[in-house]
């Protein structure tokens, strides 16, 4: 089916974007995104799947309150990344307080990755279907 085609299509440049934007380290990330294809009145819709996280890759996130400290205390052994005298949870407690005070600039990799496969969409079924 051909919303499949564009669904594999969005899934595999979302992909892309995020490893050439450098937003890849344990690669959970990558592994969790999929999609389901929905059909409605009004035609079909693609639903991505992902962690939880991809909204704040995407989206990036406002100055203000310190995000939670666990799953940057994962990020940061994962990396692994740790200020000279300081333990994991000091490091991932200093890179929250600066999250919390900078935030997060976004990357709008979805929207970048919608545009780019509505662009090219006559292309990936075209392909696709010369393969059937």
């Amino acid at each position: 089916m051909e919303i499949d085609l564009v669904g594999k299509a969005l899934i595999d440049e979302i992909k892309m974007r995020l490893v050439q934007e450098g937003k890849v380290s344990s690669g959970r990330l990558l592994s969790s995104l999929s999609y389901n294809t929905i059909q409605s009145i009004e035609g079909w819709t693609i639903e991505i799947l992902a962690e939880k996280y991809l909204e704040f890759v995407d989206r990036g996130r406002k100055p203000g309150k310190i995000p939670p400290i666990g799953d940057i205390q994962k990020w940061v052994i994962q990396k692994p990344i740790k200020f000279i005298g300081k333990t994991d949870s000091q490091t991932a407690f200093i890179i929250a307080k600066s999250i919390g005070k900078k935030g997060i600039v976004p990357t709008n990799i979805i929207q970048k990755s919608i545009d780019k496969v509505i662009s090219n969409i006559e292309n990936i079924i075209k392909i696709e279907k010369l393969y059937q």
